[in-house]
Formats: structure tokens, sequence, C-alpha cells
């Protein structure tokens, strides 16, 4: 029976197809987003997960938006959060970290 449960957030289908799988494949009960406002309205509605991992830029509000929106909510400030971006700015390296979440480089082996 799975216990764990994650929140993938990203819009590139393909790569979110990609994250249910390896997250299933290590035992998550998984729900994927394609936007962050998706993700966002299903975690309003059913118990916060173990893990929420979320691209960096996302249509709508970004993944940065959701990294606070997670913080600011009591039920969802625990959460460990996985930023994953092709970004290779250092400065959204260091606002990813002051928003709480730890960075992902895609492309990236899985």
């Amino acid at each position: 029976m799975t216990t764990r449960h994650a929140v993938v957030v990203e819009d590139d289908l393909e790569l979110r197809r990609l994250l249910l799988v390896l997250l299933r494949s290590l035992d998550f009960g998984v729900v994927g987003f394609g936007s962050a406002e998706a993700a966002l309205a299903w975690l309003s509605m059913h118990p916060a997960p173990n893990l929420v991992t979320v691209d960096l830029r996302l249509p709508g509000l970004s993944g940065l938006d959701l990294c606070d929106r997670l913080r600011a909510n009591t039920d969802t400030a625990h959460v460990p959060i996985i930023v994953a971006t092709g970004s290779t700015s250092l400065s959204d390296r260091v606002a990813v970290a002051e928003h709480g979440a730890t960075w992902l480089d895609k492309p990236c082996d899985v």
C-alpha cells in the first residue's frame, strides 16, 4: 500500500509523465498538473503530500509563486519542494533556495 504521495507540477507533458512514472517506481502515489493554479486547487481539497516537484517557469503562477504559497500554508509549509529547471542563472538558484526549495537541473539523468 502506497503511503507516500507526491505532486508533480510541470507544463511539459512528456517530462511530467516521466516524473510520474519515476515517482511511481519509488512507491509514491502521484498526481500531475500542468500549472501551479491546478495544483493549488487540488491541494486545497487533499491532505498535504510528502513531496512536490515543480518547474521554475510555468504558465500563470511561476514555480517560485507556488513555493511561496506552499510555505505560507501551515498544512504544506513542511513539505519538501524540488524545483526542476533548465535555467543556468545563479540568481535563479539563489531565488529557489530563498523560497525554501531544492534545485534540480533539467535535463537530468533518471
